[in-house]
């Protein structure tokens, strides 16, 4: 087990929550809990929730 990674590469962080998260809907709606959509609508409706960093462009002040 040595040299194994616990957690994914930052790079591929976004869509290993994706995917948990798919999984756990999946989960949710087959114990009567979540909602009743097929396994693919979960992608979108997962996709839309998930946030997305935009950051404005940094401009240094003045100082004063």
């Amino acid at each position: 087990m040595q040299g194994q990674q616990l957690l994914p590469d930052l790079d591929d962080i976004r869509s290993v929550s994706a995917s948990v998260a798919k999984a756990v809907a999946i989960e949710a709606r087959d114990a009567g809990l979540g909602r009743l959509l097929e396994d693919d609508r979960f992608e979108g409706l997962i996709g839309k929730a998930q946030w997305k960093p935009h950051y404005a462009a940094f401009r240094p002040g003045n100082g004063a």
